[in-house]
């Protein structure tokens, strides 16, 4: 007799092949209750909201697939792997082709289901203070908070299109939209000149992106955490947000998020925010 897994894989050929299609991927073997579980990637899971992103999408059911630059020194990703089998570490530097590339090929066409572009550079502030701007920091911001969203978008394209869900997120900040620096009223950051740009960059990339891919039923957008403790030092104020109901409110976001959100800017609480 068949088991379950080859069962649904014969199926799942069959049907990819009557129709001229790539042949689906079987969930591996284990509790077959996991293969109607959705699939979540993660960036940056190592710490901050990325690792808040992987627990909370554990604690709901979810398969996580948590990357990492560097999974040996990852120990709270590690230790939350080991608290949720349904996490698994992986490694990749989303600003490297060639290791976006690796973790393609070892993924092999597994589904995914919803796509959080996490992993970020915030970086330094005093190497973008007028007066004082090291122009030689520029690409490390632009390669990990702008092209490395769009690296990996294009990459598990084929991913994303075989999961259910089809969505792709990118955290965002209000530092890059033109309304939140120009509103007198907002408390803003000083400089972060690299910082706001290639947040700004990476807004008008996923709004291109949500266009070319609407007719395929992705869902693509931006979102905005807040502005989170993400370090743990005790920073306090009327416009910090607890990390938990941050995450927990980017997931509800994302729960909701249509194709015809597409494209759209949203704030962890799920305001629409102006560009």
């Amino acid at each position: 007799m068949l088991s379950f897994r080859s069962l649904l894989t014969s199926l799942c050929l069959g049907v990819a092949l009557s129709a001229g299609t790539l042949p689906c991927v079987a969930a591996p073997e284990g509790d077959p209750s996991s293969l109607d579980a959705p699939t979540v990637l993660v960036t940056g899971a190592n710490r901050g909201l990325g690792l808040e992103f992987a627990r909370q999408y554990a604690a709901k059911g979810w398969q996580v697939i948590a990357t990492s630059r560097n999974p040996e020194e990852s120990y709270d990703l590690n230790k939350l792997a080991d608290q949720y089998q349904k996490i698994a570490v992986e490694q990749v530097d989303v600003a490297d082709p060639a290791s976006v590339a690796a973790l393609t090929a070892r993924l092999n066409g597994r589904p995914i289901d919803v796509l959080v572009n996490n992993a970020g550079y915030f970086g330094d502030p005093a190497d973008a203070q007028l007066g004082q701007i090291d122009f030689t920091r520029w690409d490390a911001y632009y390669r990990v908070n702008a092209l490395g969203p769009l690296l990996m978008a294009e990459a598990l394209l084929p991913n994303l299109l075989a999961g259910q869900q089809k969505k792709v997120l990118a955290l965002t900040s209000r530092a890059g939209a033109f309304s939140y620096n120009t509103d007198a009223q907002a408390p803003k950051l000083p400089g972060h000149y690299f910082y706001g740009g290639s947040k700004a960059a990476l807004n008008l990339m996923f709004v291109t992106l949500a266009n070319d891919t609407r007719r395929q039923g992705l869902t693509v957008a931006v979102l905005s955490p807040g502005q989170v403790d993400t370090r743990g030092v005790g920073t306090t104020g009327p416009h910090i947000v607890p990390i938990e109901k941050s995450i927990a409110g980017l997931i509800s976001v994302i729960d909701g998020l249509t194709l015809a959100d597409g494209g759209s800017f949203r704030n962890w609480d799920g305001a629409a925010i102006d560009w």
